[in-house]
């Protein structure tokens, strides 16, 4: 095996420390821990942007939208902040809304006028299935319980 592939299994592709790939009964907690670590981050970090974006706007007086828009992400934020402490399933599947008030904003205030058809289909792709993985996310907290132990493995190098 070259040195591309060892280290690629070993990051990218590796069972235990990325498990996207694995049925949820066959989860252990561990496993499951990384995952819902990982989603913490993929959906905590652009909304704390989007929340100190929408103080910023609001500290200038701009649109009254963005009052909203602060309420939204820090309670998205919070919900994320139960994943994580809790694993509770009620915030699994309020954070699961990220992606359908995206999708309402798009359908209400339009796409980017600079956005072509084919960055619009690719945003509509990507917001489909965030919400396809936030349904999984929903599934890993409502196991979590049930799941069995995992063992951490000693790195290999």
């Amino acid at each position: 095996m070259s040195n591309w592939e060892k280290w690629t299994k070993k990051y990218v592709w590796d069972d235990e420390k990325t498990p996207f790939f694995i049925s949820i009964e066959k989860l252990t907690k561990l496993q499951a821990k990384k995952e819902l670590f990982l989603y913490l981050l993929f959906v905590g970090t652009p909304f704390g942007l989007i929340g100190f974006m929408s103080l910023a706007g609001i500290t200038r007086g701009e649109h009254l939208g963005y009052l909203f828009l602060l309420i939204y992400s820090v309670t998205i934020m919070i919900s994320l902040y139960f994943i994580s402490a809790t694993k509770s399933s009620y915030a699994a599947f309020y954070s699961a809304t990220a992606p359908l008030v995206l999708f309402l904003f798009l359908l209400i205030d339009g796409f980017p006028p600079k956005l072509h058809e084919v960055g619009q289909s690719a945003l509509l792709v990507f917001l489909l299935l965030w919400l396809r993985y936030a349904m999984r996310i929903i599934r890993i907290c409502r196991r979590f319980p049930n799941m069995r132990e995992g063992v951490a493995t000693p790195p290999t190098w």
